[in-house]
């Protein structure tokens, strides 16, 4: 759980709303290029660009 002045810096953005059907998802991945590239097919909007955080 994130409180939203962390998720405002974990995000790089001060723009948040609340109320939609939005969500963030978090990936493991040995081959997180490999897997980036597979979302390339898919109409996905995204909030940032994807990153690997620690």
């Amino acid at each position: 759980m994130q409180t939203l002045e962390t998720y405002k810096d974990f995000i790089d953005t001060y723009e948040i709303s609340f109320g939609g059907n939005n969500f963030e998802t978090y990936f493991e991945e040995d081959n997180f290029d490999s897997f980036v590239d597979k979302l390339k097919n898919y109409d996905i909007e995204y909030v940032h660009p994807v990153k690997e955080h620690s």
